[in-house]
C-alpha cells in the first residue's frame, strides 16, 4: 500500500513531465528495488548461517541499491557490528604483541569499514579507547618510517625515500615535516637534472625538467629563476627577412607570404621560437646582381652585434602559379515536370504530372595553384646556413555545375535516347 501511495505522489508531481522522463524514472525505481530485494534474500541465506562476513557484505550491497530497505539496515547494523569487532580484535591482538605495522593496518582498515558503513546510514559503535591504542602504535611505527626516509636521504637514495615518506603521508598528512621531505625526495633528482642539462647546454631538457619541478612545488629553491634562464637559452630568436619572388613586381603578394610565415611561427606549440622585429634585417632585398642570400650574409658579417635576433629566415618564392582549366560543356537529357488538366472517361476534369523531355547542360573545370618556395636560415653568431629546405605545395579545384534555360525548379535528370 506504501509503494502505491509513494508512486501517485511521484506521477502526481511529475505531469508536467514528458512522459518518457517519468517512465525512464519508474523503471529506475523498480531496477534498484529489485537489486536490493536480491541482495537482501541472499544476506539472510548467509546470516541464517552464521556467516556474518558475507551476511554485512550483502545487506550493505543491498542498502547501497536502496536505502530504505529498513530489514536489510537492520541486517547491516547487526553484522556490521560483528565484522568491525573481529577487526578490531586482530587490532588490539598486533598492539598486545608489539607489531606496530600490523597494528597500524589493521586499526586504519576497521577504521575505514566504520567509515564505509556509515556512508550509507548505518553508525556501528567504535569503542573510542582503540584510537588511544593506535596512536601509540602510530607513533611507533611513523617515527621508525621516518627515520628510515631520513637515512635514505642522506644518503641521495630519493627512490626510496619517497616511496617510504608517501607511506607516512597517507597514514598521517601531517606528521612533523613529512610533507616537505617528500617533496625533496621528488622534485631533487628532477632538479638536478635540469641543472646537468644546463650544464651540458641542452637547454630544452633543461627548461622541461625545471618545469617538471615547478608544476608540482612551484616555490623550490630557485627553480622559477632556473627555468627562466633555461628558457632565455634555448629560446630561438627569428628575424624575418622580406620574401622575395621572381617577379619584384609582385611585392604585395610576397609581403602576404611573409605575414603568412611570422604568423605560422608565433602559432607554433613551441616555447623556443619567437620572432623578432628587426630594422636592418627588414630593409635587406636582392637585386639582379647580387641575391637576397649574399645580401643578408654580408650585413650579418658586419652588423651582427646589431642583430636583435639569434637566427635570420630567408624566403624565395620559385614557383607561383595559377593555371584555369578549360570549361568542358555537355548536354545532359532530363525531363521538365509540369501538371495538365485532363477529361476522364466519365467527364470530369482532372490534373495530372507530365514529364516532358528536355536538354540542360553540365560544365566542369579543374583548376591548379602551385607554390614553390626555398627556405633557409641562417645563424647570426656564425654567417652559416644552419637550415635550407624547399617545400613545394599544389592546390586542385574541381568546378561542376549545370545550367538550362528554362523553369529549374521543376528540371529532373533523368535518361532517354531521342528526344522526338
Amino acid at each position: 500500500m506504501r509503494i502505491l501511495k509513494m508512486l501517485s505522489w511521484i506521477e502526481m508531481k511529475t505531469s508536467m513531465w514528458p512522459k518518457y522522463f517519468f517512465l525512464l524514472f519508474l523503471s529506475s525505481l523498480l531496477l534498484f528495488g529489485c537489486a536490493s530485494k536480491r541482495f537482501g534474500k541472499k544476506a539472510k541465506e548467509f546470516d541464517s548461517a552464521g556467516l556474518y562476513v558475507d551476511a554485512a557484505r550483502m545487506y550493505y550491497e543491498s542498502v547501497l541499491a536502496n536505502g530504505n530497505n529498513i530489514e536489510s539496515k537492520l541486517g547491516l547494523q547487526r553484522n556490521g557490528q560483528l565484522v568491525l569487532a573481529e577487526k578490531l580484535e586482530l587490532f588490539k591482538t598486533q598492539y598486545n604483541n608489539n607489531a606496530y605495522k600490523d597494528a597500524v593496518y589493521a586499526f586504519l582498515d576497521a577504521e575505514n569499514y566504520a567509515k564505509k558503513v556509515n556512508d550509507v546510514g548505518i553508525k556501528l559503535i567504535f569503542p573510542a579507547e582503540n584510537q588511544v591504542y593506535f596512536a601509540e602504535m602510530k607513533e611507533h611505527y611513523l617515527s621508525a618510517r621516518y627515520q628510515d626516509a631520513m637515512q635514505a636521504l642522506d644518503l641521495e637514495q630519493f627512490s626510496g625515500a619517497e616511496l617510504i615518506l608517501a607511506e607516512v603521508l597517507s597514514i598521517d598528512v601531517a606528521y612533523k615535516d613529512a610533507k616537505q621531505h617528500w617533496i625533496t625526495a621528488k622534485y631533487e633528482p628532477i632538479y638536478r637534472n635540469g641543472i646537468q642539462y644546463a650544464e651540458n647546454h641542452l637547454y630544452r631538457l633543461a627548461y622541461y625538467s625545471f618545469s617538471e619541478v615547478m608544476a608540482g612545488s612551484p616555490t623550490y629553491r630557485d627553480v622559477v629563476t632556473r627555468k627562466a634562464d633555461a628558457l632565455q637559452l634555448a629560446t630561438i630568436t627569428i628575424a624575418v627577412a622580406p620574401f622575395v619572388m621572381p617577379n619584384q613586381m609582385e611585392g604585395p603578394l610576397s609581403q602576404a607570404f611573409q605575414s603568412k610565415a611570422i604568423a605560422a611561427l608565433n602559432n607554433l606549440d613551441s616555447p623556443f621560437f619567437k620572432v623578432v622585429i628587426d630594422n636592418g634585417v627588414n630593409s635587406l632585398v636582392g637585386s639582379r646582381l647580387s641575391s637576397q642570400k649574399s645580401v643578408v650574409s654580408n650585413y650579418i658579417s658586419q652588423y651582427s652585434q646589431l642583430i636583435k635576433a639569434k637566427a635570420v629566415l630567408l624566403c624565395r618564392i620559385l614557383k607561383n602559379v595559377e593555371t584555369t582549366g578549360v570549361v568542358i560543356k555537355n548536354t545532359k537529357p532530363g525531363y521538365l515536370k509540369r501538371e495538365e488538366e485532363y477529361v476522364d472517361s466519365e467527364g470530369l476534369k482532372k490534373k495530372r504530372v507530365v514529364y516532358d523531355k528536355v536538354q540542360y547542360h553540365e560544365h566542369q573545370q579543374n583548376n591548379l595553384a602551385e607554390l614553390q618556395a626555398e627556405f633557409s636560415l641562417i645563424d647570426v653568431a656564425t654567417g652559416n646556413v644552419v637550415v635550407s629546405d624547399v617545400v613545394g605545395m599544389s592546390l586542385m579545384s574541381n568546378v561542376s555545375y549545370a545550367t538550362y534555360q528554362g523553369d529549374i525548379k521543376n528540371l529532373v535528370p533523368g535518361y532517354w535516347k531521342t528526344i522526338d
